[in-house]
């Protein structure tokens, strides 16, 4: 007799697919494994997720909404907009380089799964780990620190893709991880740039 719950709570799905994919890639894991793990059957699973994208749009959705409230949580502590906007990109750095992170296991593999690449759904993902440091970018503009970029720039984007240049730098030259000065370099280097007048470029 199978003895396996037919029924597991929404939360213990996406830990245990998130600990899976992260682990062993998207590709090498089945419903039948993450349902397995839960000690559930694959309808069970099934009753919460209709396929494996899915539920994989759901896992990465969860993480960069809890990497979102460690990005504002940072954005709301003491300090100039810049020291603010530091300590936002620590946060974010500190999970792009966890091998277990899935924003890790989604860099490395470059998959491309159907929904999971739709153009709205990439957007919805990276707005939800941008937003803190877009917002705080936004008042620094207000409180006239910063000139605001042209249309169609999105200075967190670039700040982020800023960062990622300089860890692959470093990664391919020195071998190491970023540590916080680098962040604090990447930070000043761009908050050199845009408060330099871009309208005069």
């Amino acid at each position: 007799m199978d003895r396996r719950h037919t029924r597991v709570g929404r939360e213990r799905i996406l830990e245990v697919a998130e600990e899976l994919f992260t682990k062993h890639g998207f590709q090498a894991v089945s419903i039948r494994d993450i349902a397995k793990n839960c000690q559930v059957t694959s309808a069970a699973l099934y009753y919460h997720f209709p396929s494996k994208e899915v539920l994989f749009e759901a896992v990465m959705e969860r993480h960069a909404e809890n990497l979102s409230a460690r990005m504002r949580a940072a954005a709301n502590m003491d300090g100039s907009f810049m020291e603010r906007a530091i300590a936002i990109l620590w946060e974010y750095s500190q999970v792009a380089a966890d091998r277990r992170s899935p924003v890790f296991m989604l860099r490395r593999e470059k998959l491309n799964i159907g929904n999971v690449q739709d153009r709205s759904q990439h957007a919805r993902l990276m707005h939800a780990m941008l937003c803190p440091l877009e917002e705080l970018i936004t008042h620094a503009v207000e409180a006239g620190e910063v000139q605001p970029l042209p249309q169609g720039f999105s200075p967190a984007a670039l700040l982020v893709g800023l960062l990622h240049g300089h860890a692959v730098y470093r990664k391919a030259c020195q071998g190491d991880q970023l540590d916080r000065q680098d962040v604090e370099m990447v930070v000043h280097i761009f908050w050199q740039g845009v408060t330099s007048s871009v309208g005069d470029r």
